[in-house]
């Protein structure tokens, strides 16, 4: 029976595994810790957190926070633990949050943005259908876009 991926409010129960996710080495440029996902979203009005729940175990995080109502959500974070990546939960959970994007009205597309370089998630957020929109955000990251259609190629 394949793996199930979810997405799951973080809560008492599940704090402190999520706080303790672990980023691969070399991806601190990229990616903050999860710890430091759940500190941000509990200061951010309209954030969305949730963890990406393997079999209901905490492997990773999922942040979107809005500036404005009418603005897009942005993909703040997204992190799963070193021992679980490369096995598509990443898109996966994508997935889930466009899903649950889509289920919101008005919605019609998710931004968000990161650094550029070897080893930099830019690749991935492509491979999902995000396209850059020329825009570079104050700490130098590029800003991406992606429409909530489904994609096509699954």
């Amino acid at each position: 029976m394949p793996a199930e991926i979810s997405l799951v409010p973080v809560d008492r129960e599940n704090v402190r595994p999520v706080c303790d996710l672990v980023l691969a080495p070399g991806q601190e440029t990229f990616v903050a810790p999860a710890a430091t996902t759940v500190a941000e979203a509990a200061y951010e009005p309209d954030a969305w957190l949730r963890a990406i729940a393997l079999d209901g175990v905490p492997v990773g995080v999922v942040l979107l926070v809005r500036d404005a109502p009418d603005e897009p959500y942005f993909l703040v974070r997204l992190m799963v633990d070193a021992a679980y990546q490369r096995r598509g939960i990443g898109a996966q959970a994508v997935a889930l949050t466009l899903a649950h994007l889509r289920g919101l009205s008005g919605e019609d597309r998710l931004r968000t943005s990161c650094i550029p370089g070897e080893g930099s998630p830019l690749p991935f957020y492509r491979g999902l259908g995000f396209t850059e929109t020329g825009e570079v955000d104050d700490d130098g990251e590029r800003v991406l876009e992606r429409g909530l259609e489904p994609d096509p190629r699954g």
